[in-house]
């Protein structure tokens, strides 16, 4: 008898611990779980938590991003600093691991000509692993982009949001500068994280960068291929050698850092997921939609969001003006027409759907090019302009869901995107809720402004406007 009894327990004790494995996949629902969380939004403020989580961290990171500029003095700084924990862990004699997955759009876009081997040669040199997603050319897969942005520290600390790493992205940029949000959050959603870190780092998708032949009609010399190669070699090392003023900045930060000590402004939250797609050559990849889907549709009073667009396809139009119908409040801040990134394409397009939702519950705002007070940190001045990029959403004051995600259709249907959704906390709703009110109130009430409305028809006047419209959404989804 007590033979038996001891062996149903033992298998009760393996079914109570292997059950909650079961329910924790990416193919699952994460399962809520409380952390402490902190608002990032203010350049300054965000830039000095960044330094502070890499700093900080004992024994690993991972980041995953859309974009890292190479040459900004964000990256050399943050990446110094990674070098330096590196070093002092093999010194001491511990494993410090450190890998960095990074879009290959991210690159070629914006960085055309910059030498992506031997910017991963120098980074492998020093102890970062690194790899590059979705180096294909053929338009199909080309298009199907890694738009995550996230870093996890020792699987226990998450920074995730809007923000890839450079210069614009903490205001400064002497080009333009973005505002964004991102969150910090402490606690098991870190792992959630790490997992599907896990799962686009092993993708097939995710490989070493492709070599390029820098003699591609075979006319140079060996003595001019190798010239070549040094100065690409030379090209790098300008880029992310440390340099004297560096450290003028880390002082800046780390007073930012001993400053906001003596009052953080962090919240414990009851119920916080991270959520993401999966790698496109998965089955259902496209997993966050339906926790976008869910978010938007359970909106009971209100609805507040500051996006980078504002282009959203038939089936989360369908969910607005629901919402409009069923009297919801919904507050939409977005950039203004000449503010967009392709200026003369998702700016009408976006207006063009804003206009289409008018009624007594919905407002929608457009962005001037001026930063909010305190976002100007280097003063750069008036004559560098802002525009949003942040992804921010905030239901019936009491939920956020912040991530990656613009509301496009290449949000929707081509590009991987994640974020965190944090349920159930009014306290942190409403700071997330006073940041977007602070961008509203530099912004153009266009749902209001006559000028506004008939500035955006001249966009689409005639046959030729015509065409455009048609043109644009035609094209939409390889913006």
């Amino acid at each position: 008898m007590v033979t038996s009894t001891r062996f149903f327990s033992r298998i009760a004790i393996f079914l109570i611990t292997i059950l909650p494995l079961a329910t924790t996949g990416n193919s699952a629902e994460p399962l809520p779980t409380p952390a402490r969380v902190e608002l990032l939004s203010k350049p300054a403020h965000s830039l000095a938590r960044y330094y502070e989580t890499i700093k900080n961290a004992q024994y690993s990171l991972d980041l995953e991003y859309f974009t890292v500029e190479p040459c900004a003095d964000i990256t050399r700084i943050l990446l110094n600093e990674i070098f330096k924990k590196i070093q002092t862990a093999r010194q001491e004699g511990r494993n410090f691991r450190v890998r960095l997955l990074v879009d290959r759009y991210g690159f070629d876009s914006w960085y055309q000509g910059f030498p992506v081997p031997e910017f991963t040669s120098y980074l492998m040199s020093k102890g970062v692993e690194i790899k590059i997603y979705n180096q294909s050319w053929w338009l199909p897969t080309y298009n199907k982009r890694n738009h995550q942005k996230f870093t996890i520290a020792d699987r226990r600390t998450l920074i995730t949001g809007g923000r890839n790493i450079g210069d614009d992205f903490f205001g400064m940029a002497s080009w333009k500068n973005f505002i964004d949000k991102d969150v910090l959050a402490q606690g098991k959603v870190a792992e959630q994280a790490e997992a599907t870190f896990e799962e686009f780092w092993t993708s097939p998708s995710s490989g070493d960068a492709i070599s390029e032949n820098i003699d591609p009609q075979h006319k140079m010399t060996s003595d001019q291929i190798q010239q070549k190669l040094k100065e690409r070699r030379e090209k790098v090392l300008g880029c992310l050698e440390p340099r004297p003023e560096d450290q003028e900045l880390i002082q800046e930060l780390e007073k930012i850092i001993e400053e906001e000590k003596r009052n953080p402004v962090i919240v414990e939250c009851p119920d916080v997921k991270f959520i993401a797609d999966r790698p496109h050559r998965q089955d259902n990849a496209k997993t966050l939609n339906e926790d976008l889907f869910k978010f938007i549709d359970g909106s009971k009073s209100s609805l507040t969001l500051e996006n980078y667009t504002f282009v959203p396809d038939e089936g989360i139009h369908e969910l607005f003006e629901k919402l409009l119908k069923n009297g919801v409040k919904t507050t939409v801040v977005t950039n203004g027409m000449a503010d967009e990134p392709e200026t003369q394409m998702l700016g009408p397009l976006a207006h063009d759907r804003i206009f289409g939702m008018r009624g007594p519950h919905f407002s929608a705002f457009a962005f001037g090019t001026q930063g909010r007070p305190g976002d100007d940190w280097r003063n750069l001045g008036p004559s560098v302009p802002w525009m949003v990029h942040s992804k921010a959403w905030v239901r019936d004051g009491d939920s956020v869901l912040l991530g990656s995600y613009n509301l496009d259709p290449r949000s929707r249907k081509t590009n991987a995107e994640s974020g965190i959704k944090i349920e159930g906390c009014p306290k942190f709703a409403k700071i997330v809720e006073d940041d977007i009110k602070m961008t509203a109130s530099q912004s153009t009430h266009i749902t209001s402004s006559p000028q506004y409305y008939d500035c955006f028809q001249e966009q689409f006047k005639g046959i030729g406007g015509w065409i455009q419209k048609l043109y644009l959404e035609t094209i939409k989804d390889y913006l």
